[in-house]
């Protein structure tokens, strides 16, 4: 990280320079927010993107080691950016969060893995590695009525198959019999509502937490949230859950 530079200090935020890697809605939001402080913000994207839009500068995605032997610290805006780019500003130790957390996101076995090693409650699951694994685990385990996810690209409802009997799995097979990928097939979960937590940690490893939300889902796809949540009990131990990831990942 850059000597000198204490982000958990206000003051020490003036003329810091920011680089984003993706220049999507999120991006863009992002800096909209960030003009409430004396930041500049360059952003890794076409310039029809919209966080290049309102940017201090824009990069193209060839000139990522331009970008980031630019900035003072890099982070992105979701976890499907430009792979070279991440290494490079991971190795000019200016990444923030670490790439461990990005990489964890791109796969969901990985994601399922590390919660299981860090002990975090999870679906019951198992990886497969082809159509027929993913037959086996159904009927053995599941007696088909689970989930099968593909494990990349898995954000917005995709890649995601709810099975509820057998013939719902043989419609689906020879797609998925096309699949290259790792997938995860884990239990059916009935579940009340969802919601989300958001928390922060710095530099001094102090930790916030936003007030949870519920989420309201159409097809697999947020469409928005709403809170409060009315429930103090779950938010205590959403707040403990994000705390215990955070620590496994040295996350700031």
């Amino acid at each position: 990280m850059t000597p000198g530079r204490d982000f958990a200090n206000f003051k020490d935020l003036d003329g810091l320079r920011v680089g984003i890697l993706g220049g999507g809605q999120l991006g863009w939001m992002m800096i909209l927010e960030g003009r409430k402080y004396p930041l500049a913000f360059y952003v890794l994207d076409s310039p029809e993107a919209p966080a290049c839009r309102v940017a201090d500068k824009c990069f193209k995605l060839e000139e990522y080691k331009e970008l980031v032997d630019s900035v003072d610290v890099v982070t992105f805006e979701f976890e499907h950016v430009y792979g070279e780019a991440l290494r490079y500003a991971n190795e000019k130790d200016k990444l923030l969060p670490g790439i461990e957390s990005v990489e964890l996101k791109r796969e969901r076995w990985k994601e399922r893995e590390f919660l299981r090693r860090a002990g975090v409650p999870t679906p019951r699951y198992y990886l497969a590695y082809s159509v027929d694994e993913v037959a086996k685990l159904l009927k053995n385990e599941f007696n088909f009525y689970g989930v099968v996810k593909e494990s990349r690209l898995g954000y917005d409802g995709k890649g995601q198959y709810f099975i509820k009997s057998q013939s719902d799995f043989e419609k689906a097979r020879d797609y998925l019999a096309k699949v290259r990928d790792v997938f995860v097939v884990e239990e059916y979960v009935d579940f009340d509502y969802e919601a989300s937590i958001i928390l922060v940690r710095d530099q001094r490893k102090n930790f916030a937490c936003y007030p949870p939300t519920y989420n309201r889902n159409e097809k697999g796809i947020l469409v928005y949230n709403y809170g409060p949540l009315r429930d103090g009990g779950i938010t205590a131990q959403m707040a403990e859950v994000a705390k215990k990831i955070a620590l496994a990942l040295d996350y700031v």
